[in-house]
């Protein structure tokens, strides 16, 4: 059985992944998520919208120069599962066409389901700060443009 550099037994059906974010003014940013081989790109899209509040119609996820569809799974694509990058670009939600309430609701339903559907247990992330109306947020990896 593999251990990993803490001595922890390696599930084999658990992979590592490092996603870059980059939207159209901020890049470089990135962060580790954990994910089974059968996830799904739409059920990893779910995830980072729980964890990092991105909402799920503004990532769109790319491996190794390719688009990935919401149906793709992570042991078809031929990734390492020690080692994988990933590269997520962040639209604006006015460019999809979504408003921040209607966001904020979608991010609602994602927090209330169960978190048996990433295979992990994880608290649910601290609610959105309220803004007052026809304000603007600026761009960062962090964030979604309202704008």
């Amino acid at each position: 059985m593999e251990v990993d550099p803490e001595g922890k037994p390696v599930d084999p059906q658990v992979c590592r992944l490092r996603v870059m974010v980059e939207d159209r003014e901020t890049s470089g940013g990135s962060f580790l998520l954990e994910a089974r081989l059968s996830s799904t790109i739409g059920s990893l899209k779910r995830k980072v919208c729980e964890q990092h509040r991105f909402a799920v119609e503004v990532q769109r996820w790319f491996y190794n120069r390719a688009i990935l569809r919401d149906d793709q799974r992570l042991d078809r694509l031929g990734i390492n599962p020690r080692e994988a990058t990933f590269n997520l670009y962040l639209l604006s939600s006015k460019s999809v066409g979504i408003t921040r309430e209607q966001v904020e609701q979608r991010e609602r339903s994602y927090t209330e389901q169960p978190q048996q559907m990433y295979g992990t247990q994880q608290k649910n992330p601290p609610p959105l700060p309220q803004r007052e109306k026809n304000t603007t947020q600026t761009l960062s990896w962090r964030w979604i443009s309202w704008s």
